[in-house]
């Protein structure tokens, strides 16, 4: 899943400026030590990257072409991407400038809709997880503490797991 983040990663770096971006660009997230973090194992993280690549992908296409499968695909994506992880629905904030920008004014309005029913539905099914920290959603969820990266507490559960810095030619 990590490759398929960095593959989009070229695509889409392709697509908005050109192929030395498109080289660089894969080749510095891969030297992240986060991403490093995160790409040894199947991560909700690895997923999020590829996306929130995808959403950009959809809505550019939506642009180019004005085709409406594309912008289905856009707030679908939008929807898939904040079951993963709710921040991911930030992504709407640029998709919705790019519509608004490009005077498709309706592709803003129905992502913004979307992305508000997908934050909806993502925090009331949050609210049924248990209380008192037996969830790792509600403890370590960006909605629920904006400053969770702070706390050393999510560090400790990171550590915990397992994971290392250093790859283990598992991607």
């Amino acid at each position: 899943l990590a490759l398929v983040g960095l593959f989009l990663l070229s695509q889409l770096s392709h697509r908005v400026f050109d192929n030395r971006v498109a080289t660089i660009a894969p080749l510095l997230l891969a030297s992240h030590p986060l991403y490093q973090l995160f790409a040894v194992k199947w991560w909700p993280e690895t997923l999020s990257i590829a996306l929130t690549i995808l959403v950009l992908l959809a809505a550019l296409r939506f642009l180019d072409t004005s085709e409406q499968k594309w912008l289905v695909l856009t707030c679908g994506l939008i929807m898939l991407a904040t079951t993963n992880h709710m921040w991911e629905a930030s992504i709407a904030a640029p998709v919705v400038t790019l519509f608004i920008y490009s005077r498709e004014y309706y592709a803003a309005a129905i992502t913004s809709v979307v992305t508000a029913i997908s934050i909806g539905s993502v925090w009331s099914v949050t609210g049924l997880q248990p209380s008192g920290g037996g969830s790792n959603l509600v403890k370590f969820g960006l909605h629920s503490n904006p400053f969770v990266l702070a706390d050393p507490d999510w560090w400790s559960f990171v550590n915990d797991s397992g994971l290392t810095f250093q790859n283990d030619g598992v991607t």
